[in-house]
């Protein structure tokens, strides 16, 4: 199973103005950060809070939290967790047997027709995004592929196996002895 993690943050009374989140957003304002759909709570006495209400598929779909999304062979699963939200990532039935839910190597469409990866596209050895965009994949010339990188939600791209801290987030691009690949990221406090 593919997941994006991201903890959702909180604010208490700050310099930002009543009735408004850090970051200038109104009381009820929902906005996009990477993958998730975060929304400002703010009161009339300075306090504000920004919480994940739901997430945003790489093509722009919005997903409330508890819900699912297909597209594009995918299915996305919007889940909230502990620390915050996470959404998940699988291949439909539609992409091949030899996939198996967001295994980190497989078969693409086309499987066994054509040499090569996605139907003649890409030649053994190169690099292409995921169709949900959210991994690089290496392209293993029969068709199958392997994930090498995680695409964080700033557009960053980490090799598998690897950690980056950037702006008070550490991300995280982890392969899975069953093959999953799993990019998370977490605030660091």
């Amino acid at each position: 199973l593919l997941s994006l993690v991201v903890l959702s943050t909180i604010g208490v009374v700050s310099a930002a103005p009543v009735g408004f989140c850090d970051g200038g957003y109104r009381n009820g304002q929902q906005f996009t950060e990477g993958s998730f759909v975060k929304q400002c709570s703010a009161d009339s006495l300075g306090s504000w809070s920004i919480d994940i209400v739901g997430c945003k598929t790489p093509f722009g779909r919005q997903i409330s939290l508890g819900r699912t999304a297909e597209e594009n062979n995918f299915v996305y699963s919007c889940e909230r967790t502990a620390n915050g939200a996470t959404m998940n990532t699988r291949m439909t039935g539609s992409m091949g047997s030899g996939m198996g839910s967001g295994l980190g190597s497989g078969m693409g469409s086309g499987m066994g027709a054509t040499r090569g990866c996605e139907n003649g596209r890409y030649q053994r050895g190169e690099e292409y995004l995921s169709p949900n965009r959210s991994f690089v994949r290496r392209c293993l010339g029969d068709g199958g592929f392997d994930i090498v990188a995680c695409i964080g939600g700033n557009g960053n791209r980490l090799r598998v196996g690897t950690q980056l801290v950037m702006n008070g987030f550490e991300h995280t691009c982890t392969k899975h002895v069953d093959g999953t690949v799993n990019y998370s990221m977490k605030p660091i406090f």
